[in-house]
């Protein structure tokens, strides 16, 4: 429910995993949005531009959306892969679905941790990590490090 709307019906997973509005994605659990316009859209994949970062985005599917058009994209902490190196496909001038930032805070979960990396722009995105190993080269603030959001773990929302 949002204002007495009824937003979004589903199950707790459904909803968490196939959020139908920037309203439902944040109600349920922790998300990254961003702000952004349809750049290319095929049946195959769909291309998106921001202006609150430094990198296009692009997904696997094609959308229900026209060219020029205002989506958000949504990603959940747990699906940003944070890392100090970049991945191999890694392109400096024309980033895609990678951002850069310094990590500003982190949530020590035990098992887990939350990093807090803000961006160039200053906007905040959260990235979760298993704690796996002890002697592990673990990020910790102050450190530049690279996030990459994959393909398929973009939401692409309306609303």
């Amino acid at each position: 429910m949002n204002h007495g709307w009824l937003e979004q019906i589903g199950t707790p997973n459904e909803i968490y995993e196939y959020p139908n509005s920037c309203f439902s994605a944040s109600f349920i659990g922790t998300t990254n949005l961003f702000e952004c316009k349809i750049t290319e859209n095929t049946r195959k994949h769909a291309g998106f531009s921001s202006n609150e970062v430094d990198c296009q985005f692009r997904v696997n599917h094609g959308i229900d959306g026209a060219l020029g058009q205002t989506i958000w994209l949504a990603v959940r902490p747990e699906k940003v892969i944070i890392d100090k190196e970049p991945p191999d496909e890694y392109n400096a001038k024309h980033p895609t679905n990678v951002l850069r930032g310094k990590v500003e805070d982190i949530a020590y979960l035990g098992g887990l941790s939350t990093y807090h990396v803000r961006l160039a722009n200053q906007k905040v995105i959260k990235s979760t990590d298993f704690n796996i190993d002890r002697k592990a080269d673990h990020r910790t603030w102050g450190d530049e490090v690279y996030l990459w959001l994959e393909s398929d773990s973009l939401m692409v929302l309306k609303s």
